[in-house]
Order: C-alpha cells, then sequence, then structure tokens
C-alpha cells in the first residue's frame, strides 16, 4: 500500500462496507500520514486505486444520504491533541418552535482514558413547555427549553421522562441517540427529532 497523489475530480466513489471500510483505514492509518487518504492497493498482480474519504460515515454507509443525528465522523486535531469523534446534530420540533442541535462531540473514553463499556448510551435530553389554557394542560407543545446530552452506563436505565402537570406544564423527554461498541458509536435512528405532548403523555419521532 502505498500514497499517491490527489484523485482526479471525474473518479467514482466506491461505496464500502463497514467491515471492509474500517478494516482498509486501519491499515492506512500504518503507513500513511492521517491527511492523505489516496492509495494502491496490489492483489494478485493487479492494481487497483481507491481513496478513503476523512470523516466516511461509516454507521451510515447503508444510507449514506442521511445524516441528522445518525452520520458520524472524525474532526481532526487541534495542536497536539487527538482527533474527535462527531455525531452529526439536527433539529428538535415541538409545536410550533424549531431548534437547531449543533454536532455533538461524542465521549467514547472515561476520565480514565479507558474505552466506555459497550452498552453505554447517549441521549439527547429535550426541555419543553406543554399548552395549556386557564392553567389547564391541552394537546400540543408551547416551546422547546434547554436541550442537552447524557450518557447512560449499561444495564441502567435512563432517567424517566418528566411528563406535564396542570400547576406545572415544564416536560422532559430522553430520546436514545445510540450507543458504544468496541470504542464506537453506533446511531440509533437518522432523522430530525419531533416532540409530541397529549395531557399525560409525552412521545418523540423517530
Amino acid at each position: 500500500m502505498k500514497d499517491l497523489p490527489p484523485a482526479p475530480r471525474d473518479k467514482k466513489a466506491l461505496f464500502l462496507s463497514p467491515e471492509v471500510y474500517e478494516h482498509l483505514r486501519k491499515a492506512a492509518e500504518k503507513v500513511v500520514v492521517p491527511d492523505q487518504k489516496d492509495f494502491i492497493v496490489t492483489r494478485r498482480g493487479k492494481e487497483t486505486h481507491f481513496r478513503l474519504r476523512p470523516g466516511f460515515p461509516t454507521s451510515s454507509v447503508s444510507e449514506p444520504s442521511c445524516f441528522p443525528f445518525f452520520k458520524t465522523y472524525t474532526k481532526p486535531a487541534e495542536g497536539e491533541g487527538d482527533p474527535i469523534d462527531v455525531l452529526t446534530g439536527g433539529i428538535v420540533t415541538g409545536g410550533a418552535t424549531n431548534t437547531t442541535v449543533e454536532d455533538i462531540e461524542l465521549e467514547l473514553l472515561t476520565l480514565a482514558n479507558e474505552p466506555k463499556p459497550n452498552g453505554t448510551r447517549l441521549f439527547l435530553v429535550v426541555n419543553f413547555t406543554a399548552v395549556t389554557a386557564d392553567d389547564v394542560l391541552m394537546p400540543g407543545v408551547l416551546s422547546l427549553g434547554d436541550i442537552t446530552t447524557e450518557y447512560v452506563s449499561p444495564n441502567m436505565n435512563p432517567p424517566d421522562n418528566k411528563i406535564p402537570k396542570n400547576l406545572d406544564p415544564d416536560g422532559i423527554v430522553y430520546i436514545n441517540l445510540g450507543e458504544i461498541r468496541d470504542g464506537r458509536f453506533v446511531a440509533a435512528k437518522c432523522g430530525d427529532k419531533t416532540i409530541y405532548h397529549c395531557p399525560g403523555s409525552i412521545s418523540h419521532a423517530p
């Protein structure tokens, strides 16, 4: 395997399975600097030219056009720091309110710099206020509040959703974004999120 000059713009992309891509990525990291992704692979005397794109969405190869809260990529290191794994953000909608969530920097290591256990899940935590009329709950979401993220250890449940009440219309919903497997993040479902409220219950899609 050796470096190549940049590939011509008219070259077609070759989509690889996550397993093949990961195998090639790991092999490439051993022989080239991070910003060089053009290679020749020789097999049975035949040369194949290909390019590994930095930040290729390995978790979304089967749905390359779907990005919100699903595509993962690697942000180059700043200075002497390590590259950062990132999950694309998206839009959260509640009633007539839309909030854009910026790309989420993933925390795949513990404070002791060890990989987080398999099954560690990442949740989007959405605060919102339900619609009321004369202090009585009505169907619908009036507005969205703070939106944060929270990791939950394996075999642990996330905190319960907070259901709005007549005198307390504020609610909280926890949306599973995916989990850590073998040191990598595997996203759950692709798509912008919508929060729904009916008196006594809350839900989201997807």
